[in-house]
């Protein structure tokens, strides 16, 4: 729409939008913008933005500033005419009736139930000692003698 905007938004890069791809927008009102285009017609053929070429939306940026006036022309009237319009998403449709429709809810809410832990009562005082062990080693003998003694066999040969 035609108007009077200022430049409060840009996004450096390629933006996806559901048109297509904007190169380096410049946002001045809502989701309209001026951003670079691999088409640029040299008649209006857009849905609002305002497409310029690639090599130049590569410099936008530099030379437009956030909080710039921008005045949109739309070939009816002077953009100071119009103001700052807002998209036609916001405009009130004069079409628009209201209807209003009553309703009852009722809810039920389920009554509460609480459990409660058992109460905790404290480990009993220990009073007496635990047992101790004492471990004795003592040393082999030096030395050790074996005596093995056999028993007396006899035996027959066939």
């Amino acid at each position: 729409p035609g108007g009077v905007f200022h430049f409060y938004r840009e996004v450096e890069g390629i933006r996806q939008s559901a048109l297509g791809g904007m190169w380096n927008p410049v946002y001045l009102n809502y989701g309209i913008a001026v951003h670079g285009a691999l088409n640029v017609p040299l008649h209006p053929a857009s849905h609002g933005c305002i497409r310029i070429p690639l090599t130049i939306s590569e410099e936008f940026q530099d030379i437009a500033f956030l909080g710039d006036q921008v005045f949109v022309f739309d070939g009816v009237k002077e953009p100071e005419e119009y103001g700052e319009q807002p998209p036609r998403f916001n405009w009130p449709d004069p079409d628009y009736e209201s209807t209003t429709t009553t309703s009852s809810t009722t809810t039920t809410v389920p009554e509460s139930t609480t459990t409660v832990a058992p109460a905790t009562t404290a480990a009993p005082a220990t009073t007496t000692a635990p047992a101790t062990t004492t471990t004795t080693t003592t040393e082999p003998p030096a030395s050790t003698t074996t005596t093995t003694t056999v028993p007396a066999t006899t035996s027959t040969i066939p």
